[in-house]
């Protein structure tokens, strides 16, 4: 979807017709493939690749303030979100903000779940409560006429944040065909159970069902937190050879697997990886200083 929609909006572009609806679909199509980086590439002007007209809708917007804000980038974040007309998309914007920067507020999620105007919306605020350890059971038996599966996600988060993995786990097994959400969830309430196994099992498996191999990162980064260095490699290993055909995916791979060799101290694996890094993205001025200081180590080493 991406890339059909980065082609119409070139297209578009070389007929003098409107391509901010292509735009907004490509952003759109970006976030939900956890390409943070690409839409605020997609989305904004000057470093990125909008024109005044794409990266003034709306919907575009909302998309790069949503990924500047997962991404931790306060000062976009900042400059986005006022401009954002759509008070209810802004409101939970607003809301996901503070609870990112460690200062979740049941107010600003409230305020959100006023403002949501369809039962769509007013899933995508009650999550924020129940991560406070937050419900209401007449809001819950609403939604769930609607959107059963929601419902029940929610409950199980915040049985999670009341101190009952057990309970969320039970919740969470009884959603079929879930989706990111409710994978992140159940991982989430194994890890708090100490159950850090099934927790790699519930990505790797989330990650195969839902064609997300992004999870699989997150089993590796799991297992490398949990004193599970060789396996977190492997994991990561494997990975690049079941996405030879995804750079997005490959580019993370190599960026975290050079990052971990370095915190190791093994430079020349660092090295290595770095310069398949940059023969993806030559552009990675990251991953080039993290190159040169790759090789000034190394040198320093054999000294």
């Amino acid at each position: 979807a991406l890339e059909l929609a980065v082609s119409a909006r070139d297209i578009a572009r070389e007929t003098s017709s409107n391509s901010v609806q292509a735009v907004e679909v490509a952003c759109q199509a970006a976030y939900t493939d956890l390409r943070l980086r690409r839409v605020v590439e997609l989305g904004t002007t000057i470093t990125g690749e909008a024109t005044v007209e794409e990266a003034s809708s709306d919907r575009v917007r909302v998309s790069v303030a949503l990924a500047a804000v997962l991404l931790r980038d306060q000062v976009l974040a900042d400059r986005l979100i006022p401009e954002i007309k759509d008070e209810s998309r802004k409101s939970a914007i607003v809301a996901m903000a503070a609870e990112m920067n460690g200062n979740p507020s049941a107010d600003l999620w409230t305020s959100a779940f006023q403002l949501a105007r369809d039962a769509q919306e007013r899933a995508q605020a009650l999550p924020g409560l129940a991560r406070m350890g937050i419900t209401d059971s007449s809001q819950l038996e609403e939604l769930s006429r609607h959107l059963p599966n929601e419902a029940i996600l929610i409950k199980a988060v915040a049985e999670s944040a009341n101190g009952n993995p057990q309970a969320s786990i039970q919740q969470l097994r009884l959603i079929q065909n879930g989706d990111i959400n409710t994978v992140g969830s159940l991982a989430h309430a194994y890890i708090q159970s100490g159950d850090i196994p099934a927790a790699v099992d519930v990505l790797r498996e989330g990650a195969r069902t839902l064609n997300n191999p992004h999870l699989r990162i997150d089993a590796a980064r799991l297992l490398q937190e949990n004193g599970e260095a060789a396996a977190a490699v492997a994991e990561l290993e494997h990975l690049l050879v079941d996405s030879a055909g995804n750079v997005t995916i490959r580019r993370a791979c190599l960026g975290i697997l050079a990052e971990w060799s370095a915190l190791s101290g093994d430079w020349s694996t660092a090295q290595v990886r770095y310069r398949e890094t940059l023969a993806l993205d030559p552009k990675d001025d990251k991953a080039r200083w993290a190159l040169i200081l790759s090789l000034l180590n190394r040198g320093m080493a054999f000294k």
